[in-house]
């Protein structure tokens, strides 16, 4: 049986890392700022690997990214 996980925060970005959309209970900050950051990080990403991220884990929460053009669709469980 699959296991599944729970979305706690949902972004959705514009191609230049604007939040068009946002549902949070977990991060409580400006949303420009994260979208940058979520915008920057997959940058990198795919710079390095050609490709872009879609899964990352940090400490006790998993980022689950996303992207169908022109928007990028990132979770948090």
């Amino acid at each position: 049986m699959p296991e599944f996980e729970f979305l706690c925060d949902f972004f959705v970005l514009s191609p230049g890392g604007k939040v068009i959309f946002s549902h949070c209970s977990l991060l409580q900050c400006d949303e420009s700022l994260i979208g940058a950051y979520f915008h920057a990080i997959n940058s990198i990403y795919n710079i390095c690997f050609e490709r872009d991220m879609q899964k990352v884990t940090m400490n006790q929460y998993r980022l689950h990214f996303k992207k169908i053009e022109p928007f990028f669709f990132i979770g948090i469980s």
